[in-house]
């Protein structure tokens, strides 16, 4: 392990702190428990955010005006009911279930009730639930309590940088005070 965070450490000219943080990750991972057999993570995509950001490369669209939601999230639902029959049949089960993106928190608290509660067949079995709520700016208290009642174990609020000026850049359209309010309230919800 130490061997290998030198290397990436070389390799990408990454500074000692940072490489430890590495390791640190790379040891907590190693500790998890093994997937048994049966068991497999589902990740679900809900492909849409607040903004656009300048570095992003992922298949993604901004939500605009909300128009498309709705759609998405009644046809996402149905394809998640069909993944959970096959899962059935093929005696399969949900390790863990990802809610990524995009930025899922970007629908509103009913879409979201809505594909959580179609992926509620995976919840049920699975050891941890994440939802991606990626961008403070689309965290709200309601938002968070749909994905707790709905099974939500946790939670990834990414704000990328606490510079105000790099988020401008970067075509965030949230300040570095939004990231720690959002980070405050995901806390007094319980995550």
């Amino acid at each position: 392990l130490h061997e290998a965070a030198a290397r990436v450490r070389s390799l990408f000219d990454l500074r000692d702190d940072k490489a430890g943080l590495l390791e640190e990750i790379i040891r907590s991972q190693l500790a998890l428990p093994k997937a048994e057999e049966g068991e497999i993570a589902c990740y679900i995509g809900i492909p849409f955010c607040p903004s656009r950001c300048r570095y992003c490369s992922f298949l993604s669209r901004e939500a605009g005006d909300g128009g498309m939601l709705p759609a998405y999230a009644d046809a996402l639902a149905r394809e998640i009911g069909e993944t959970a029959h096959l899962m059935r049949d093929y005696g399969l089960r949900a390790r863990s279930v990802y809610f990524g993106g995009g930025t899922p928190t970007v629908l509103p608290p009913a879409l979201l009730e809505k594909v959580m509660a179609a992926a509620w067949p995976m919840i049920q079995s699975a050891r941890e639930v994440t939802v991606e709520a990626g961008r403070p700016d689309s965290i709200t208290r309601e938002k968070l309590r749909v994905i707790r009642d709905r099974g939500g174990t946790r939670l990834s609020v990414n704000p990328q940088t606490f510079f105000d000026e790099t988020l401008a850049a970067i075509g965030r359209k949230h300040t570095a005070r939004q990231s720690e309010e959002a980070l405050y309230l995901a806390r007094e919800e319980g995550f």
